[in-house]
């Protein structure tokens, strides 16, 4: 696992600034949704079905998850909000991202069980649907940085949200 890891977390790093941080995420989340789904259907033929095979198909489901998840959301999600605030910002802002993070990590943990229980093999299609309504924020909301200075960033943002295209 550690190897896929490792090896997608290298691709990732040659192709962020090719691809640009949005199609990274974009490929990213639409890669985990896929995953996510696979191991929700592969559990159900597991388990409700009884069907032996599917249990590797699960395993490589996971696998193809590690990959999406490692190409783009693992590391652009955390040096992409560096870019967009300015640098006097910049250390609170992160301060709190990875505060929220951790809270959202440290609630998961603690609801998972509960959520398992109630849903069984379903569990992970809250996770489809939160990747979901994150794919449709990067689509609708974040704009490409790709090949932009961060005060060019900084412009773009000011525009997007007051109107004013000046720095």
């Amino acid at each position: 696992m550690w190897l896929v890891y490792l090896t997608f977390s290298l691709i990732s790093m040659s192709l962020v600034d090719r691809l640009g941080r949005r199609v990274m995420l974009l490929i990213s989340h639409s890669g985990m949704m896929l995953g996510m789904a696979l191991f929700t259907v592969f559990m159900v033929l597991s388990g409700s079905y009884a069907i032996d095979w599917a249990k590797y198909g699960g395993v490589a489901s996971i696998f193809v998850w590690i990959a999406f998840y490692t190409t783009g959301s693992s590391s652009v999600a955390w040096f992409l909000p560096s870019e967009m605030f300015p640098q006097e910002a910049r250390t609170s802002a992160m301060t709190w991202i990875s505060a929220f993070c951790e809270v959202c990590g440290l609630t998961t943990s603690f609801l998972f069980p509960m959520v398992v229980l109630a849903l069984e093999e379903y569990t992970f299609l809250i996770f489809v649907g939160g990747i979901a309504l994150g794919t449709v924020y990067i689509v609708w909301k974040l704009p490409e940085t790709k090949g932009m200075t961060i005060d060019e960033i900084q412009v773009l943002l000011r525009y997007r949200f007051n109107g004013v295209l000046s720095a």
